[in-house]
């Protein structure tokens, strides 16, 4: 785990654009002189439909661990691909009926000078969790899952729901242990919805995209951009590739959990706080 990590670090020193080294003193691990998969030195793993249906269901009872906020953040991340620390960080005014809003100070992946605020298309789905979650509780509060003492929830308070055990030392259950899953967290569902793209055969660069991951075609074909890519603006709208990608991942949701067809309108639209 440690060598493939110094492994990232000096293919970052070694960009192109940063050019610190020279060499990567730690190639990739070998297993019998063949590169060892991805996969198979990552950790997590991907739930399958069965699997989705029972989480998916699951947290609807009302037995289940968790409040209902909570368990909304976590469907949430898995219907837009936000990560849960951006799902819980999502405030009222940054809600439209089609797009949601991450501050760059939240995406603390985007680093580079250029970088702008994640704007992520809502699905379907995702519009029916944040209409749910915007008429629970407090009707003019800020945040969609706001935390005790705080502005919004903590992102590991999702991942202990999930992990928690009943033989822990709190002797709560988790998500996990009460639907009978194992070993998943929240990042899983990210990654699940992830490969039901790829497996809709959508490529890295959109599914990467719809991640908000950096876009590696950028640094393989510099040319390219730096002089045939130029920012003008040729027709009116250009078409945003997540919003297809979203919408495909959101009717393989519901084909999965046989859930019926969405509606293009939020049903709760965000109101403006009302001053005091």
């Amino acid at each position: 785990m440690v060598r493939g990590q110094l492994h990232t670090m000096f293919v970052w020193a070694k960009d192109f654009k940063r050019n610190y080294v020279s060499v990567n003193p730690c190639p990739k691990l070998l297993e019998n002189d063949k590169a060892v998969e991805r996969a198979d030195i990552e950790d997590g793993r991907v739930l399958t439909a069965d699997e989705l249906r029972t989480f998916w269901f699951g947290v609807d009872d009302p037995n289940s661990p968790g409040d209902r906020l909570s368990k909304l953040a976590l469907k949430l991340s898995l219907v837009t691909l936000l990560r849960t620390g951006e799902c819980v960080s999502i405030e009222r005014t940054r809600v439209t009926p089609s797009t949601v809003t991450i501050p760059l100070r939240v995406a603390k992946g985007r680093r580079s000078k250029k970088a702008r605020d994640v704007v992520q298309p809502l699905n379907s789905l995702a519009r029916e969790i944040l209409g749910e979650a915007f008429s629970t509780g407090d009707p003019e509060r800020q945040y969609a899952f706001p935390g005790t003492g705080r502005d919004h929830m903590a992102q590991q308070t999702l991942g202990r729901l999930m992990g928690r055990k009943s033989t822990d030392k709190t002797g709560q259950w988790g998500v996990c242990e009460y639907l009978g899953l194992v070993d998943v967290t929240p990042h899983d569902l990210r990654r699940t919805g992830a490969c039901i793209l790829e497996q809709l055969g959508y490529d890295d660069g959109i599914i990467g995209k719809v991640m908000s991951h950096k876009s590696v075609s950028k640094d393989i074909s510099p040319v390219t951009r730096d002089h045939y890519l130029v920012p003008v603006p040729i027709i009116e709208r250009p078409m945003d590739p997540r919003i297809k990608a979203l919408d495909d991942l959101d009717t393989a949701l519901r084909d999965i959990l046989g859930l019926p067809s969405g509606t293009n309108e939020l049903p709760a639209p965000p109101r403006l706080l009302t001053a005091a």
